[in-house]
């Protein structure tokens, strides 16, 4: 009986001291002390906006083109080219795509007193210069601890084209239009404009972004950048084989530029 009982007693105390020993580093542990490691949340976003950009082209070759009009006046840079633009995410992680479509331009105006024989005709001349382009975007994502703000590199290769336009109109002191050809005389002569250059382009374009999203379906964006542009050959009033040499028609929409978008869909 002595030898059951002391059995039964080492039995007890090696159930009972670990157990015991267990329950009080349980009373120190906390879930705090386990890590976790989330990782960084994936970039998402899709969305379609407004977009502006100030495109800072050299503007000397257009006003040499303009300034036999328009002597005392000239078309200045930055032009505002307004368009759209929008993007959506891919299976690669922070990388997006997008598409850019702007255009804009800038004209110049200008009355004056056409003296033929004995009439006092009123001339108007106009010079227009537009440019436009196109361009499929490839972006990556870089997040920030603001989880509002991103900041997006990105290059892009697309289109464009460019149109130059010197026009003039006769009328006389009514308003009416003076068809030139009407006018006879053997002394006096007018000249009247009616050209259009066109050209068309290649781009590539590298940018930096600035994204911030106050809201979930909102987003406003700064950038900047610089496009460079590979002409083709400049036609006249649409004739495709009647073209200027690149030489003589200097013109390019290459050149910095800055921007500003507000788009909308999901962030």
């Amino acid at each position: 009986m002595k030898t059951a009982a002391w059995f039964f007693a080492l039995f007890a105390m090696l159930i009972v001291v670990p157990a015991q020993a267990q329950d009080d580093e349980l009373d120190d542990f906390t879930f705090e002390e386990i890590p976790i490691d989330e990782g960084d949340e994936p970039y998402f976003a899709v969305g379609v906006g407004g977009v502006g950009t100030f495109l800072f082209m050299d503007m000397d070759p257009v006003n040499v083109m303009v300034q036999d009009i328009f002597p005392d006046d000239e078309i200045s840079s930055p032009l505002l080219l307004t368009g759209v633009e929008g993007f959506i995410p891919t299976f690669w992680q922070n990388v997006r795509l997008g598409f850019y479509s702007a255009s804009g331009g800038k004209e110049l105006t200008a009355e004056m007193v056409v003296p033929f024989d004995t009439l006092e005709l009123n001339g108007h001349v106009r010079a227009n210069f537009q440019t436009s382009m196109s361009a499929l975007n490839f972006e990556y994502v870089i997040q920030t601890p603001l989880k509002q703000l991103v900041i997006i590199p990105g290059i892009s290769a697309g289109w464009g084209g460019m149109t130059l336009e010197r026009e003039s109109v006769l009328t006389d002191e009514n308003g009416n239009y003076v068809n030139p050809i009407h006018l006879e005389s053997d002394t006096e002569t007018i000249q009247i404009l009616n050209e259009s250059f066109e050209n068309t382009y290649w781009l590539g374009r590298a940018n930096v972004n600035i994204e911030f999203t106050p809201t979930e379906f909102l987003m406003i964006r700064a950038q900047a950048g610089y496009m460079a542009t590979f002409n083709g050959d400049w036609e006249v009033n649409g004739f495709s084989d009647v073209t200027i040499p690149e030489g003589d028609m200097g013109i390019e929409s290459s050149g910095a530029y800055a921007g500003f978008a507000v788009a909308f869909g999901f962030f």
